[in-house]
């Protein structure tokens, strides 16, 4: 796995043996971040990596002009692909990495909000839409935050409540949504 764009072009990310993390391939990145161009985004976004794994998302965000980004999982060890990563692209200063359950998150208490957010978890846990809803209770995301979140391919696309569907988009056996925060 590459980071497919930006000042980190090319470089290699690390990532863990077997199926326990499931990062997102360099064809589906390249592509979610081509849609994100269209959006303006991300460049100057405060951007957050839930579910984050190797930090793979977050990172090709910060590559490509994001200010700022939040990995967060509840896994010591994705933690610590994502802490070697950002390292490794000398991205220290650029992130916070904390560790929690992204569906019972702690109120939000930076300067900034979230203004672009990578939802992604465990297929077939259900944890999308309610990871989404507890970011946006607890003060995670700004006004017209926009959202994206991979998902297997089955999940139906639609949008929780307070938050709009612009697009969704299949490669694979992996579905893209892309969901506006409207509360």
């Amino acid at each position: 796995m590459r980071i497919t764009a930006g000042q980190w072009r090319g470089r290699k990310l690390e990532v863990p043996d077997g199926d326990a993390v499931r990062p997102t391939s360099d064809m589906v990145r390249q592509a979610i971040f081509n849609i994100l161009h269209a959006h303006g985004k991300p460049q100057d976004s405060y951007v957050i990596d839930a579910f984050c794994g190797t930090g793979a998302l977050g990172l090709e965000a910060l590559s490509r002009g994001a200010a700022h980004c939040f990995f967060i999982d509840n896994d010591k060890t994705s933690l610590s692909y994502t802490r070697r990563n950002t390292l490794n692209a000398k991205a220290d200063e650029q992130n916070t990495i904390m560790q929690f359950d992204i569906l019972k998150p702690p109120p939000f208490e930076d300067k900034f909000p979230a203004d672009l957010v990578f939802l992604d978890p465990p297929y077939r846990n259900g944890f999308v839409y309610p990871a989404l809803t507890a970011l946006a209770a607890k003060g995670w995301l700004q006004p017209d935050a926009l959202c994206v979140a991979e998902c297997e391919e089955e999940l139906a696309a639609s949008a929780p409540a307070g938050f709009a569907l612009l697009d969704n988009r299949v490669y694979g056996g992996t579905r893209v949504l892309f969901l506006k925060w409207t509360g």
